[in-house]
């Protein structure tokens, strides 16, 4: 390989390291939200501690959307 496919690959390598640790920042900051919500709150949003992780998936595409959302622009209407 030569010098400059080899940078483009480090660069392409980097880039990837960047972005994968900018998403671990911020999972880590909702988590700390998340595990901030006193007991009465989560139970009123219908949530557990143990469904961050699912809860996480689903709202960043990596799993499929199951859980009925509130959809405030159709004025509340459930979609």
């Amino acid at each position: 390989m030569t010098n400059l496919l080899l940078l483009t690959h480090l660069r392409e390598l980097l880039g990837w390291a960047a972005t994968w640790l900018a998403e671990a920042r911020r999972r880590a900051a909702a988590r700390r939200e998340f595990q901030a919500l006193d007991n009465a709150a989560l139970r009123d949003l219908g949530m557990a501690r143990s469904e961050f992780g699912s809860f996480w998936a689903e709202a960043h595409g990596s799993a499929e959307r199951t859980r009925r959302r509130v959809d405030t622009s159709t004025h509340g209407g459930l979609r």
